[in-house]
């Protein structure tokens, strides 16, 4: 009985030494996709509003998003949003993080959406976007601006 009792526990304890394993990298995993995806949420809109242009969001759109409205609409749309509303003064706050399971045979892709706060001059506006992060990358599924003095 000693020898089983041993081998019992030893099995115990490797098990769950990789159920720990398994959740620590997918907590590792989480953060450091929660961190990427606020980077380029926060680099993509500023990117869009304080140059020109939005090629940037364009270089990281998801297929859903484009099949939405092609490249050359959305350029259309924010440039006129930006022209609409000013340049921006500030990010005010962000909202929001990564949906990722801690498993890694998850076959679900992660997502992340964000609400961000910008402040231009003297308008306020919310920039509601959502993203999935699909071979190696982030890519935006959706993109909104939402602003009480924005008439488009």
């Amino acid at each position: 009985m000693s020898h089983r009792s041993a081998l019992f526990t030893r099995s115990f304890l490797l098990a769950l030494l990789v159920i720990v394993s398994l959740l620590g990298w997918g907590i590792f995993r989480r953060s450091q996709l929660d961190s990427s995806s606020q980077q380029l949420a926060i680099a993509t809109t500023e990117a869009v509003f304080t140059s020109e242009t939005a090629q940037q969001l364009v270089d990281h759109a998801h297929r859903d998003l484009l099949e939405q409205m092609s490249a050359e609409t959305l350029i259309t749309y924010l440039s006129s949003v930006q022209r609409s509303m000013g340049p921006v003064e500030s990010i005010a706050a962000i909202v929001g993080g990564t949906d990722v399971t801690l498993f890694p045979f998850s076959r679900r892709p992660p997502t992340a959406s964000y609400e961000i706060d910008l402040i231009f001059s003297g308008n306020t506006a919310k920039v509601i976007l959502k993203m999935v992060y699909q071979q190696g990358k982030w890519q935006f599924t959706a993109y909104s601006i939402q602003a009480d003095l924005l008439l488009l």
